[in-house]
């Protein structure tokens, strides 16, 4: 592992420390103190404890993946789609029957998009002749999302099609597709890139392709060799003479040392990824700071009264600064660039949070609603997944990673591709 993405990852355990043990000495002191009235200092640090929790979970789960390399990253980050899709759909009207298609959703187009997001571009580009890119960027937009309302249709049950059919697509598009551009920076292309080997362990050096396809492959054409031996040596001797002057075919284990599926990971990369989960959870941070302080212009009161307009926008000029100084980790060219990018992945961070507190408030009105009327809770089930305790569900810390990533992705796409002469 190169160097700048040693300093960055001991960098943000540092923190996660202070910061820890800070919120911890504040709140210990504000219990010793017994005032009722610190009892909502209180409750706000037992909010950002809580916080931290999942901060120290997400880092550390971020960084096991990270040095196993990229298939367990993509792995990581397919869990963690399939994880928060799963219980996006639990919140919504749902029927027994889109349990196929949601089954198709789940063991179909969740995988591929994955699969086509960790692959190795160049070995994608050699094989088919374009890039991997042009599938996985349409391959939710494009095709999932028209053919899933027929598999909804074909299923027979028309009660609350439309919300069914906007639940499942919306579920996919947020947790899936938008997920995906974050492990999508792995194997973006990076001109004039630092090739720095990386420091795994031995049982990851290989990557998927020569430790398990290789000897799968070798052991499948040992096999095929035995059954296929000759009946008696003067046979083996023809066949021999017969082939000695033909080229050997290529084998799978040679294809795919030639060209590998996985692409070695580096340190770039690494930071990338590991810049944009900091930048983004900073900037949850900085914006419901900032609207303590601005307690005027709350944004939607009836959704959300932590955001006000007064903090969101500060959040995100904060959030530029931030990402401005974290520029010794970013290969961006520019000194404007990095400003650019922390202001528009803070406000489209801020564009998750509010939609998924929208989403919560619904669906809180709906359960209530459906209490009042006694009725049976056939297409509203209760079901929840929690990540730690004080926590409502893992979607309230991912929600701003999911609409943050594509744009993070393309901007920085667009920053190391595009030459800006004049800027």
């Amino acid at each position: 592992m190169g160097n700048r993405a040693i300093l960055l990852i001991l960098g943000i355990l540092v923190l996660l420390i202070a910061v820890t043990a800070i919120v911890g000495a504040i709140r210990h002191k504000i219990r010793s103190v017994g005032n009722p009235l610190s009892k909502l200092d209180l409750a706000i640090f037992d909010t950002y404890m809580s916080r931290i929790q999942v901060w120290w979970v997400l880092f550390g789960l971020l960084a096991c993946a990270v040095i196993a390399g990229t298939v367990t990253t993509v792995f990581f980050f397919f869990i963690l789609s399939l994880w928060a899709w799963r219980e996006y759909t639990s919140t919504s009207p749902t029927n027994p029957a889109d349990h196929r298609t949601l089954f198709f959703v789940a063991f179909f187009w969740a995988p591929l998009q994955f699969f086509l997001v960790g692959i190795n571009d160049e070995w994608f580009t050699g094989v088919f002749g374009i890039s991997s890119y042009q599938i996985f960027s349409i391959l939710v937009p494009a095709y999932a999302l028209f053919l899933l309302p027929a598999g909804v249709a074909i299923s027979g049950t028309p009660d609350l099609f439309r919300e069914r059919i906007v639940n499942i697509q919306t579920g996919l598009l947020f947790c899936v597709y938008a997920m995906s551009f974050a492990p999508a920076l792995l194997t973006m292309h990076i001109p004039n890139e630092r090739h720095e080997e990386t420091v795994t362990p031995a049982v990851f050096e290989g990557g998927v392709e020569e430790k398990v396809l290789a000897p799968l492959s070798q052991a499948i054409e040992g096999a095929i060799a035995e059954q296929a031996a000759p009946e008696s040596d003067a046979a083996q001797e023809a066949a021999g003479a017969e082939t000695a002057e033909e080229p050997k075919p290529e084998t799978i284990t040679d294809v795919l040392r030639r060209k590998p599926l996985r692409k070695q990971i580096t340190s770039e990369r690494i930071c990338l990824l590991c810049v944009f989960f900091f930048i983004v959870q900073m900037s949850d941070v900085f914006q419901h700071l900032w609207s303590l302080f601005f307690r005027r212009g709350v944004i939607a009161k009836d959704i959300n009264m932590n955001k006000t307009w007064g903090g969101v926008l500060a959040g995100a000029f904060s959030t530029a600064l931030l990402t401005m100084g974290l520029r010794y980790f970013l290969p961006l060219p520019k000194w404007w660039q990095p400003l650019v990018l922390g202001f528009a992945v803070s406000l489209m961070g801020f564009a998750g949070s509010i939609t998924f507190s929208a989403i919560k408030r619904e669906r809180e009105q709906r359960r209530a609603e459906e209490k009042r009327r006694k009725s049976a809770k056939s297409y509203f089930p209760d079901e929840r997944i929690v990540l730690l305790e004080g926590h409502n569900s893992v979607l309230d810390r991912i929600d701003s990673l999911c609409f943050a990533a594509p744009i993070y992705y393309h901007l920085v796409w667009i920053f190391v591709n595009v030459d800006f002469r004049f800027f």
